[in-house]
């Protein structure tokens, strides 16, 4: 299969890579379903839209549907700034895991999200106040959707 040539962005540290391939097709079609929507939206509430000095997350099945919800309430891995981030359990058949950047956070993916894709060749998904970014396993960051309410377009 071929690809367009890639468009890149430097922004904030962050390599944003914007391209057309079979890679971006499954991200579509994953990011537009219901039940991946309604995963993301009950995420996004646990964390009180946000506001919660945690994150929540699931790993997403090798068919795309979302697992249980997993919170890191308990998993502070900075304690001056008090933000747990969240380590989520997955299977290795799995497509890729979804996560919340709290208010608090970096809205982007982090450099760890970005290590974490390479390192397991998934897909991470970051939601945010900026909306639902994508971490290839190439570690290209995309950014899906721009509005903070995403989940809840049809």
């Amino acid at each position: 299969m071929t690809s367009s040539p890639a468009q890149t962005e430097v922004q904030n540290n962050v390599k944003t890579v914007v391209r057309t391939d079979a890679s971006e097709n499954a991200t579509e079609s994953l990011v537009y379903s219901v039940a991946f929507r309604k995963a993301a939206r009950n995420a996004w509430r646990a964390t009180s839209n946000g506001t919660a000095r945690y994150e929540t997350g699931f790993s997403i099945d090798e068919n795309g549907r979302p697992g249980e919800l997993q919170i890191s309430r308990f998993q502070s891995v900075d304690s001056l700034n008090h933000i747990n981030h969240v380590r989520l359990i997955s299977r290795s058949n799995d497509l890729g895991t979804f996560h919340i950047h709290n208010n608090y956070t970096y809205s982007k993916p982090s450099e760890l999200d970005i290590n974490i894709a390479k390192t397991t060749q998934k897909t991470v998904y970051v939601g945010s106040r900026e909306g639902l970014y994508s971490v290839d396993p190439e570690g290209n960051v995309r950014h899906v959707f721009s509005t903070l309410t995403w989940f809840d377009k049809r």
